[in-house]
């Protein structure tokens, strides 16, 4: 019961946390996740010299409760990417994105296999470290956000394709660098070998089978919505379970992209689904995924903050 309770406490505080964190950034002119980013730092070195701060009652019992929580690889993988990868889908303009597919797959794949091998072959030159080592960490650094630059683009009245290039982009470009990260990590411990014909199958086959996933999942849950007669309830929480069965049986049990299938799946449903969704509840529906993904995106940037001051102490500790 306590340990529910704490649970609870400290889910609650980090999100009341979050959302009092935006106007705050706004008005600073800061950028917001940047912003959380910092406060998470900050809450993490708090949370760290819990035992030299004398706090009682319901202080304290955040404090506790912040200093139990063990924010895992998995609850960041499956608990919140899904939700961010299917809100960022949903509100791109599906029409736009096929008439530049080409293009934005180009970049998504192409650009981001060429910057992962220029960036490892530099470190690799540099350091000495192995190829495939030094390939893992051009996949992590070729990965895109495109929040601030499709902001600007917005305040200086960019064209509308160069947002949708960027934006496109970017979600395949997510999911090329997470199958690729996989591919060269399974190299690395061994669980792979390291050929370059096999890790190139290996990627076809992972990406294209989550865009097929991701497809007859949403036309699976489109044909629901169609006999449903504008049951918003229902319909809503029905995308909510499309984007996390789409990443779960992609990933967990098909071993396939499970960011590329939550993708086709909101594209497919932004598309397809919306003529079987009433227009009312359409709107209710893009906010809710709105809010979600606020939710998702707030707290991710507070708990990996907060596990920078651990993360360092633990390096700091282990090099004496």
């Amino acid at each position: 019961m306590e340990s529910v309770l704490l649970d609870v406490l400290g889910l609650t505080s980090l999100l009341t946390l979050a959302v009092l964190m935006l106007p705050v950034a706004r008005r600073l002119n800061f950028p917001y996740t940047i912003f959380l980013a910092l406060i998470g730092i900050g809450l993490g070195l708090i949370v760290q010299l819990g035992d030299k701060i004398a706090t009682d009652g319901v202080a304290g019992e955040i404090l506790t409760a912040l200093r139990g929580a063990d924010v895992t690889s998995e609850i960041i993988f499956f608990v919140f990417l899904p939700a961010l990868i299917f809100e960022s889908s949903l509100s791109i303009d599906v029409r736009r994105l096929l008439e530049d597919v080409g293009p934005i797959l180009f970049l998504a794949i192409i650009g981001l296999l060429i910057s992962t091998f220029v960036v490892g072959g530099a470190v690799h030159w540099i350091s000495g470290e192995a190829l495939v080592v030094c390939l893992l960490l051009g996949a992590i650094v070729s990965a895109t956000d495109p929040v601030a630059v499709v902001a600007i683009f917005k305040e200086l009245g960019a064209p509308k394709r160069l947002a949708i290039l960027v934006e496109g982009e970017s979600l395949f470009n997510d999911a090329t660098a997470i199958v690729m990260f996989n591919i060269l990590a399974a190299m690395i411990i061994g669980a792979a070998a390291v050929d370059i014909g096999g890790g190139a199958f290996a990627f076809a086959k992972v990406f294209i089978g989550g865009i097929i996933v991701g497809y007859v999942m949403a036309r699976i849950f489109c044909a629901i919505f169609a006999r449903l007669h504008n049951s918003a309830m229902v319909e809503i929480t029905l995308t909510v379970t499309l984007a996390y069965f789409s990443f779960v049986i992609a990933e967990h049990y098909l071993h396939l992209s499970g960011v590329m299938a939550v993708v086709t799946a909101a594209l497919v449903l932004g598309g397809r689904g919306r003529t079987a969704i009433s227009e009312s509840t359409w709107h209710n529906l893009t906010e809710t995924w709105e809010l979600i993904g606020f939710w998702a995106n707030s707290l991710i940037f507070l708990l990996v903050g907060m596990a920078v001051p651990s993360i360092l102490a633990d390096a700091a500790s282990s090099d004496f």
